[in-house]
């Protein structure tokens, strides 16, 4: 996809120029993660990166936890999804990983919760 194309050159560029900036760090992490072919180990390497430079800020743990569920880590995906969750708690994609996780991990009623969740966000959304 072009858009995912530039938007990584423009991150790269940023990067070189401020590799500590969270942002940059966060969104290019998930640029790569998301790009074909995807780059799962140095989006990963990005995420722990900022979580390293930026301990407090738990939002960080919600992309870690999305890369980690896309390299079908399981369980250090559902470490971070959860903690993202205690300063994302409305946050539709999370509560759709989620349920993949505990599907993944064979724990049907932690992901019905949060297929609960993601239906109340439906809802929600089209009601506005």
């Amino acid at each position: 996809n072009g858009q995912i194309a530039r938007g990584i050159d423009h991150l790269e560029k940023a990067y070189v120029m401020d590799g500590k900036n969270p942002a940059v760090l966060n969104n290019l992490a998930w640029f790569i993660a998301h790009d074909d072919p995807p780059q799962l180990d140095r989006a990963l390497e990005l995420t722990n990166k900022v979580i390293s430079l930026f301990p407090t800020q738990k939002e960080f743990h919600e992309s870690r936890g999305q890369i980690h569920a896309l390299r079908n880590q399981w369980e250090e995906a559902r470490q971070d999804l959860e903690l993202a969750t205690t300063v994302m708690p409305d946050h539709i994609e999370l509560h759709r990983t989620l349920v993949k996780v505990y599907e993944a991990l064979a724990l049907p009623t932690m992901a019905r919760v949060h297929r609960e969740k993601v239906d109340l966000l439906e809802q929600a959304n089209r009601a506005e």
